[in-house]
């Protein structure tokens, strides 16, 4: 497995198990700022404090530019270590009027399609860590993240960080994903294609092929672990389900 930064530099990605071990190391986030989704960065030699991988998110990705003044930073223990941060009991996702509640889930789905989650959000340690993949309108993968770490991004995106909130781009086009982070809550909002469905999120209503979906004032949402489910996907109890549309075609 190759980040985009690990592939510049041709070096592997450690395994899942070592994987865990630097995200609890780096307090579950970038070393310099804390940000949550972040590439996994092999330091060289002498800037580093005893650890061969790190975190960095977005903005301290590093480049030609940056990467001394980033180096200078790495002395210190990681920013999520020197100022931990008061976690919640439970943890909350939002679309549009849609609220999963973790309760006693480990893992919650807020989008499955065709028994894919394409968005899921798994807690460790009272932190949300999110899977996202991204497609575009042929079914071509743009993005990868798993468990807060992006494994694979393609060219024409662009994922930005400002205060609580991740913004991932394509650079042609308007935002795909806009993600915020609270203490107790991640909203989520934005636009997801797979396999002819399209599904378009923001804070008032949800789409479905430019269709919207009418949403009763108030849902039940207790013992649900799925959000939106759309296609077959094993009669899995979801907030709301929509075993058939029309799907466009991707041909």
């Amino acid at each position: 497995m190759q980040s985009k930064y690990t592939q510049y530099k041709n070096i592997n990605m450690p395994s899942t198990v070592q994987l865990k071990l630097i995200q609890k190391d780096c307090g579950y986030g970038c070393v310099i700022c804390g940000a949550p989704i972040c590439y996994v960065y092999s330091q060289n030699d002498p800037f580093h404090y005893n650890k061969k991988f790190i975190l960095l998110c977005p903005n301290h990705y590093p480049s030609e530019n940056h990467l001394e003044k980033s180096n200078l930073f790495l002395k210190e223990k990681p920013y999520n270590i020197r100022n931990p941060q008061k976690t919640t009991d439970q943890i909350k996702i939002k679309l549009s009027n849609i609220l999963l509640n973790q309760a006693d889930q480990e893992v919650l789905i807020p989008i499955l399609i065709d028994s894919l989650p394409v968005i899921a959000v798994t807690i460790t340690e009272s932190k949300p860590l999110l899977d996202i993949l991204l497609f575009d309108e042929f079914n071509n993968e743009l993005l990868i993240i798993r468990q807060n770490l992006i494994f694979n991004q393609e060219k024409e995106i662009a994922i930005e960080f400002k205060k609580n909130t991740f913004l991932i781009k394509n650079k042609s086009k308007p935002i795909l994903l806009k993600i915020e982070f609270t203490k107790k809550m991640i909203t989520i909002e934005g636009t997801i294609l797979l396999s002819g469905v399209k599904v378009k999120i923001d804070n008032t209503s949800i789409k479905i092929n430019e269709v919207q979906i009418k949403l009763p004032e108030i849902m039940d949402t207790t013992n649900h672990t799925i959000g939106i489910s759309i296609g077959q996907n094993n009669d899995i109890p979801a907030v709301l389900t929509l075993t058939k549309v029309n799907r466009y075609n991707n041909h």
